[in-house]
């Protein structure tokens, strides 16, 4: 799909307005990623001709949901940058951290730091050994593990902050995951539909696309096999404490 950017000062992504400068450095992150593609196997080849929508709007519509008072946020396996990276370039007031212990999307992740000129603290670690290296106010992932897994990672941040957010894109088997995740944790959650399902009315305002360019697809972006891990459902959860 072809976008073409408008006369105006601002633009819109995932019906979020933006600045001219925060759209360039979008679409220079989109070509990015089609640029180390083939080389680091960044995200799923298929999702790669709909990357915009795929990658980009679906990490973006997340700002949104984004508390005023939240102003440290860690995204728990990061690959390629998503959805933290994309909320770092639209919001250069947070403090975002990207956790991926992978080396090779680690170095794409500095690169498009470096080259979108978006300040970000890149960890080249797995999740379990930041515990005591931040205190977050919201975590975020993406197509990364069950919700109980998600939780269990967040556990120790939720003893040391009580307003810990935490805000998950998940895929159709969301339900199922929230009961099975019932069983150890007790927490509040409700559940978004995410603008980027097959199924999701239109956005209110029509995020434009970014243009397109050929590349060919690589390997599939993958860190734990999750059914169907994008374009469903947001999960936002709080108060999370273990199961009595």
């Amino acid at each position: 799909m072809i976008m073409n950017r408008t006369q105006h000062s601002k633009t819109e992504i995932a019906g979020k307005a933006v600045s001219r400068e925060t759209w360039d450095r979008l679409v220079l992150y989109r070509d990015l990623l089609i640029k180390w593609q083939n080389a680091f196997n960044l995200v799923s080849p298929k999702s790669l001709p709909e990357a915009w929508e795929r990658h980009f709007e679906d990490s973006a519509q997340l700002a949104a949901l984004i508390p005023p008072e939240a102003k440290v946020i860690v995204d728990m396996g990061s690959g390629a940058g998503f959805p933290g990276m994309v909320l770092a370039i639209m919001n250069k007031d947070l403090e975002v951290h990207l956790v991926e212990s992978d080396e090779k999307k680690t170095q794409f992740l500095r690169t498009v730091s470096r080259e979108t000129h978006t300040p970000v603290i890149i960890h080249t670690s797995r999740i379990e050994t930041m515990t005591g290296q931040v205190r977050p106010d919201l975590v975020t992932a993406r197509a990364l593990a069950s919700l109980s897994q998600l939780l269990d990672y967040c556990m120790p941040w939720a003893r040391d902050n009580a307003d810990l957010m935490m805000l998950f894109l998940k895929g159709e088997m969301a339900n199922d995951e929230v009961a099975a995740a019932k069983n150890r944790f007790k927490f509040h959650y409700k559940s978004i539909p995410s603008i980027t399902a097959p199924d999701a009315p239109p956005a209110p305002v029509k995020a434009k696309k970014a243009p397109a360019k050929g590349a060919k697809p690589a390997a599939k972006k993958k860190v734990v096999p999750i059914k169907k891990p994008v374009g469903g459902t947001i999960l936002k959860i709080t108060d999370l404490t273990i199961a009595p």
